[in-house]
C-alpha cells in the first residue's frame, strides 16, 4: 500500500497502534514527531523512516506548520529479505544524501499505483526494490570517511541552490578544489550515480513540482530549471520518470 504525499494539518495525530507491515515514510516538507517505546523521534523535510513490522508508534505534526509526506507499507518478499535494514528490530531514521533521487522514485511509485494500468504490481515492485537497494546503500554510506561525505554534501547543497544554472563538472571540481575526474569516481562511489546525473535528478523533481502546481508551460519549466532545449527537458524527463512532461500537467 502505498499514501502520497500530502499536506497534513497541523493538528494531526496518529496511534498509538503497532505497524501491521513494513513501513518507509518519506518526509517532503515540514516537522512531525514520532514516538516509540524507545523514545521520540523528530522527522523534518529531507528525512527518512524505517520501521518494521509490530512496532508500537505513535505520531503528531510539530505546530504551527503543516508536513508533507509519502509512505509505502510492504511485505519483503526473499530478494528484498537479503538487505540487512530489512533486518533491523527498531526503527531506524536516515538524513538521505539522495533525498531528490528517493522523492523522484517515491513519486514514480506513487504514479505507477495510480495508474491501473496492466503488470502494476510488477511496476510498483521493481520501483520500491530500487527505494530499498538505495536506502541500504546509503546506510552503508556510514562506514565511509567523515571527509568524503562532506564533500558529497558540498556538492549537492551546491547543486540543490544553482540547480537553475548552468552546472559543469570543471566548477563542481573548483568547488571542492578537486579535478573533474576525482569528483566523478567520489560521487559514484558514494552515491551510485554520477554529478550530473543527480543534477538532472533534481531539475526533474523541480520541474515536476512546477508542472503539477503552477500553470508554466513545459519550455518555460524547462528554461527554469536548467535546461536551455525543451526537447532534451523532455527526454531526460521521461528517462528518469518514465512519461512525458505533459502526464504531470494532467495529475
Amino acid at each position: 500500500m502505498l499514501n502520497p504525499p500530502r499536506q497534513i494539518s497541523q493538528d494531526w495525530k496518529l496511534g498509538p497502534s503497532p505497524t501491521a507491515t513494513y513501513i518507509l515514510a518519506l518526509v517532503t516538507d515540514g516537522n512531525l514527531i514520532y514516538q516509540f517505546q524507545q523514545g521520540s523521534m523528530h522527522l523534518a523535510g529531507g528525512d527518512l523512516l524505517f520501521m518494521p513490522q509490530h512496532l508500537l508508534r505513535s505520531a503528531r505534526s510539530c505546530p504551527p506548520g503543516f508536513h508533507k509526506m509519502y509512505s509505502a507499507h510492504f511485505h519483503p518478499d526473499d530478494r528484498e529479505a537479503a538487505l540487512p535494514f530489512l533486518h533491523y528490530k527498531e526503527p531506524r531514521k536516515l538524513r538521505l544524501d539522495r533525498f531528490e533521487y528517493v522523492r523522484s522514485r517515491f513519486a514514480a511509485l506513487h504514479d505507477a499505483w495510480q495508474s491501473h494500468e496492466p503488470f502494476r504490481d510488477m511496476l510498483c515492485e521493481a520501483i520500491l526494490q530500487e527505494i530499498l537497494i538505495v536506502v541500504n546503500r546509503e546506510l552503508e554510506l556510514d562506514r565511509h570517511g567523515t571527509r568524503k561525505r562532506h564533500t558529497i554534501q558540498q556538492l549537492q547543497s551546491y547543486i540543490q541552490t544553482h540547480y537553475g544554472d548552468k552546472i559543469t563538472l570543471e566548477e563542481l571540481a573548483r568547488l571542492v578544489g578537486r579535478t573533474p575526474n576525482y569528483i566523478c569516481h567520489l560521487y559514484k562511489e558514494m552515491t551510485g550515480q554520477t554529478p550530473i546525473e543527480y543534477v538532472n535528478q533534481v531539475r526533474v523533481s523541480v520541474a515536476r513540482e512546477l508542472l503539477m502546481s503552477t500553470e508554466l508551460g513545459t519550455a518555460d519549466i524547462a528554461e527554469k530549471v536548467g535546461f536551455s532545449d525543451p526537447y532534451y527537458f523532455g527526454k531526460v524527463y521521461k528517462k528518469i520518470t518514465g512519461f512525458p512532461p505533459k502526464r504531470s500537467m494532467t495529475e
